[in-house]
């Protein structure tokens, strides 16, 4: 087992990294000069470096409660609305043809859409094609 120069772990010999601190566990490495701080980087710790207080405990002050839930707010009461027209007294037993409304006749809303879409498809390709052909 080789012993990490960083931070003095035992580490497995056939590792390249020190599995506490990261350093790498190649002869050269440790032949290098520890770099300057870099203040504005970003240091990775890992869990076993971690401290055990949260840093605000460790400063000594108080740490805040949480925010007290708003109390609870009934809703008001649901009421039913109106009916906008009266149910019809008698149900007939045959609709003829001719008393069914023309809204029935009318397509969805969105299909003129699909098919304006696609005309202009159409009309697109055909442009492109010709293009081509006049390029030729």
């Amino acid at each position: 087992m080789a012993t990490c120069s960083q931070c003095g772990a035992t580490v497995a010999e056939q590792k390249a990294f020190c599995q506490d601190c990261g350093t790498s566990m190649t002869p050269e490495s440790a032949e290098r000069p520890a770099a300057e701080p870099n203040f504005g980087a970003t240091v990775i710790m890992p869990p076993s470096k971690w401290p055990s207080k949260p840093p605000a405990a460790a400063t000594g002050a108080a740490p805040t409660p949480p925010p007290a839930p708003p109390p609870p707010t009934t809703p008001p009461p649901i009421t039913p609305p109106p009916p906008a027209v009266a149910p019809p007294t008698q149900t007939p037993t045959h609709i003829s043809p001719a008393a069914t409304p023309a809204a029935a006749t009318v397509p969805p809303k969105g299909r003129n859409t699909t098919a304006l879409l696609l005309v202009a498809v159409v009309v697109l390709l055909l442009l492109v094609i010709l293009a081509l052909v006049l390029l030729r």
